[in-house]
């Protein structure tokens, strides 16, 4: 083999290795954060925490802040919200107002009156999405959720991103009513045997999942190469637990991720 060509050769191989390593650290970690921070952004212990995220560099990932004012959005607008809400927006972050359903037992008119609150008190233009928390995963409810993006989609405008929450697996019937779905949502304990759905086709993007107590870094890689590896790269991993305590995993932000960790 001729010097030119071998030269041209080693530099084509040298770039495909690096290619692929960059694939392959591309494909290992999530395409975007969800973030599900319930805390009161005016309260002394929990303003830091808030902090944390309006400073966040999230390197071009996209961000999806959960806020829940109280249980959904309350009856008011509150100051601390209306300037968070502000901060995450002037970051580019998505802000979604947070509304529970009961597994689909709550009534439909509830969690519209709900809807309409969070873009009423708080801006059509400043909320982005509604999260659509205790979603039920029996095909009878498929309608009633139906309903409710239906709803969402015709009366404030197609660009709203709607997220459903089974925290568990679930038909692919729901992807063509939701723009993500978190598929788990439970402590490292059950995630451990946690069995995928089946989603081909869908955008790993668009399936999240979501892990707490995960107290080390062996335990993080695991999750996020398992999630990934089933076609999940929507992520949010945290060490805290939901355990009640004022550093419950909705109450603080997940360190690994304003560490780049996942």
């Amino acid at each position: 083999m001729k010097r030119f060509t071998l030269v041209v050769f080693l530099f084509f191989l040298s770039t495909l290795v690096v290619g692929c390593s960059v694939l392959s650290s591309g494909s290992s970690s999530a395409t975007s954060y969800i973030v599900p921070l319930y805390s009161y952004p005016g309260d002394s212990y929990y303003s830091n925490e808030w902090r944390k995220l309006f400073d966040f560099d999230s390197r071009g990932r996209k961000v999806e802040v959960i806020i829940n004012a109280g249980n959904g959005p309350g009856n008011s607008r509150d100051a601390n919200f209306d300037q968070a809400i502000s901060n995450l927006r002037s970051k580019g972050f998505h802000v979604i107002g947070y509304v529970y359903t009961s597994y689909g037992a709550r009534s439909v008119s509830d969690v519209k009156t709900d809807v309409d609150k969070w873009f009423s008190i708080y801006g059509t233009n400043r909320i982005d999405g509604i999260f659509f928390d205790e979603v039920s995963t029996k095909e009878e409810y498929f309608s009633y959720y139906s309903n409710l993006t239906s709803y969402v989609k015709q009366t404030y405008g197609n660009d709203k991103v709607m997220i459903f929450n089974p925290g568990t697996t679930v038909s692919k019937r729901y992807f063509s009513i939701a723009d993500k779905i978190i598929v788990f949502e439970s402590p490292y304990d059950g995630f451990k045997n946690f069995n995928y759905g089946d989603y081909p086709g869908i955008d790993s993007d668009r399936v999240c999942t979501i892990v707490l107590g995960v107290d080390n870094k062996a335990k993080l890689d695991e999750v996020k190469e398992k999630a990934i590896r089933n076609n999940s790269s929507c992520l949010y991993i945290t060490s805290q637990l939901d355990d009640g305590s004022r550093d419950s995993a909705y109450f603080v932000v997940s360190k690994y991720m304003i560490e780049h960790e996942f």
